[in-house]
């Protein structure tokens, strides 16, 4: 009997291992995937395997929101005018963007997960900062939003980046 037991614990702690092991990969692929790229949210159709159905709602809202004030600015008095867009680097805190990025640490607890990375990016004053890539587990894991240092920016997280710009169209 306690010969069963003893193998039934490490049978769960093994699997227990493995999960978290498998979760850790496929979160770091994800973020990879995003960063590898610096794509702006125009460039192309939105991956829905990367982000949550939240993320991208809001996401999808923005490109709709840009495309609608182009349509108004192309039928005015002014077609010159600049739309309503998201400029800069959209996933991570510095305008500018980043040369290099990595994976510092990962967080998970239950369907929820964060990621701590690490950017650099090169230039006179060679900036370096971290930001914290929250996500979720809908099917699989996606990135739900991510929290900006605050040495940058006047945004504190992406969502908030998303909903701020948009809704300058609405004023």
């Amino acid at each position: 009997m306690k010969k069963l037991l003893l193998a039934m614990v490490a049978i769960f702690i093994f699997v227990s291992c493995g999960n978290s092991t498998t979760d850790k990969n496929e979160i770091t692929e994800k973020i990879n995937t995003v960063y590898e790229n610096q794509a702006s949210i125009y460039d192309r159709t939105i991956d829905s395997s990367l982000f949550s159905e939240d993320l991208m709602r809001l996401m999808n809202r923005m490109v709709t929101v840009t495309q609608l004030d182009e349509e108004r600015i192309k039928n005015s008095e002014y077609p010159t005018e600049k739309p309503v867009v998201l400029e800069g680097s959209v996933f991570s805190s510095l305008y500018d963007g980043y040369t290099s990025f990595e994976i510092n640490k990962v967080k998970i607890d239950g369907d929820k997960a964060e990621a701590i990375v690490d950017f650099k990016f090169e230039s006179p004053n060679n900036e370096s900062w971290s930001d914290t890539v929250e996500l979720i587990n809908e099917n699989g894991w996606k990135i739900d939003n991510v929290i900006f240092s605050d040495k940058y920016g006047s945004y504190t997280d992406l969502k908030q980046k998303l909903t701020v710009v948009a809704e300058e169209f609405v004023e």
